[in-house]
């Protein structure tokens, strides 16, 4: 079954949501990381686990949009 080509605007949308969906899952794991090690005086611990997180959260985004 052939499916019909998107238009470029739509492609465009996809690419946009992609792109913004992994941007905010990663500065919100930057800005929790940040907060929690200012809570307990713990340096780079908590914000290298939220980038880790927000890079996780962001692939897995990006998976289930193009799934």
């Amino acid at each position: 079954m052939k499916r019909k080509p998107r238009s470029p605007w739509e492609i465009f949308n996809i690419a946009f949501s992609l792109g913004t969906s992994v941007l905010a899952a990663l500065l919100v794991g930057i800005f929790l990381g940040y907060y929690l090690d200012k809570i307990f005086h713990s340096s780079p611990v908590f914000l290298l686990a939220g980038i880790a997180l927000g890079i996780w959260v962001g692939f897995r985004d990006i998976f289930r949009i193009l799934r």
